[in-house]
């Protein structure tokens, strides 16, 4: 899917870009202060003070699950926390997200060309509930792994940088690489591998050589993520919540891990037919979000992200919009509503209340958003006359 030959962006002149991208931030900026995931919200104070103080910010029980890159984003904020209080520490925490919402949506309209798909990612309700009011990061990812598909697009090994930069945020994005291996063949993708692993490995590295973070605590909390299940009996957005609706259901680490072999013969099976990289990461995406033991409401944001430049060429968007609204609406169950401060007491006491009912309601919406992963992984894969999956020659 290269960009078309005009610039549809053209037409609007800068001011089109502008005016879009000023009202997402007056937007973004207005959410900021009135909310945040509570333990999220926990998890980035502690991880700015422990980072200030030259501490390991993998030792606490709870803290951030990913690589370090993130925690000196925490470390800024944290000053800006001591010196102007909890309210400005929000904002400023939450600050790069806001800014990456505009330059997400202009690197979709840079892939594709199209002007349009600069305004469908802007008008994507996910982005702003994920970054401005949850306050979680799938949007560095996001932005960073469609900078990753422009230049693959133009077999580029730059653009390996930026997905090894997306990768050192939140690995989410590790779903590419066997779709990597097979597009690029073994040669130029061992090639690629050292870039690949240059940004996590050098930021870990310099965070544990300035006593940051242990070896063996970072090492445990990047297994620990895919092995959540096992750890708390039960899941997420998808089919896992709903198992664990069942007394009789034990999480068994082999069927819990099924997503790695789905994924690697997917990604394998699309790079080797020539599957164009939008549509192969949205159905790498759709199949994560279907099978992975822990997948976040936050990885909504990815998903409208990555169907962004398949919409503006004709897919159509229903499972996408059935897959968001199913996920908003888990995110509910799953105590979404404690984000906005000034409903945090009054929710809690609902959940409180109705915890059976909601419980039995959050399992079935996590089958509901199976489902409509599934077909949103059949919709990005499907033979379009503009866009069909090509045969490799």
């Amino acid at each position: 899917m290269a960009p078309d030959s005009i610039d549809e962006g053209r037409d609007h002149g800068l001011a089109g870009f502008l005016a879009p991208a000023a009202g997402s931030l007056a937007l973004s900026l207005l959410l900021a202060p009135l909310g945040g995931h509570p333990y999220d919200m926990e998890v980035w104070l502690k991880t700015g003070r422990l980072m200030a103080e030259g501490q390991d910010i993998y030792s606490p029980p709870d803290h951030i699950g990913y690589p370090p890159s993130w925690a000196y984003i925490c470390l800024a904020a944290y000053y800006v926390y001591t010196a102007l209080g909890e309210q400005a520490w929000r904002v400023a925490v939450k600050l790069p997200l806001l800014v990456l919402v505009p330059l997400t949506a202009y690197e979709v309209y840079k892939l594709t060309g199209r002007y349009e798909c600069y305004i469908i990612t802007l008008c994507s309700g996910p982005l702003y509930l994920v970054s401005s009011v949850w306050g979680q990061i799938n949007v560095v990812s996001a932005y960073f792994v469609v900078r990753f598909l422009r230049k693959f697009e133009r077999n580029s090994l730059q653009g390996v940088l930026d997905l090894s930069a997306s990768l050192s945020f939140k690995p989410i994005y590790v779903i590419l690489l066997p779709y990597l291996a097979a597009s690029y063949g073994p040669r130029r993708f061992a090639a690629a591998l050292p870039l690949l692993a240059s940004i996590p490995a050098a930021v870990t590295a310099a965070t544990i050589a300035a006593g940051r973070a242990g070896l063996k605590t970072f090492l445990d909390t990047m297994y620990y993520q895919p092995m959540r299940l096992e750890l708390t009996g039960y899941g997420l957005m998808n089919i896992w919540s709903f198992l664990a609706l069942f007394p009789q259901y034990h999480p068994n680490p082999l069927a819990s891990q099924a997503w790695i072999p789905v994924i690697a013969a997917l990604g394998i099976y699309l790079g080797r037919r020539g599957c164009p990289p939008p549509r192969a990461a949205l159905a790498l995406l759709a199949a994560y979000m279907a099978l992975y033991p822990w997948v976040s409401e936050a990885t909504l944001l990815d998903a409208c992200v990555l169907a962004a430049p398949l919409i503006a060429r004709g897919i159509n968007a229903r499972p996408l919009a059935l897959l968001v609204a199913a996920g908003t609406l888990f995110n509910v169950l799953n105590g979404g509503l404690k984000m906005l401060g000034g409903l945090s007491r009054a929710a809690s006491e609902v959940y409180l209340r109705y915890g059976d009912l909601i419980w039995m309601l959050r399992g079935i919406m996590g089958l509901v958003c199976t489902v409509f992963s599934l077909c949103l992984l059949a919709e990005a894969i499907r033979l379009a006359p503009r866009e069909a999956c090509r045969r490799s020659s």
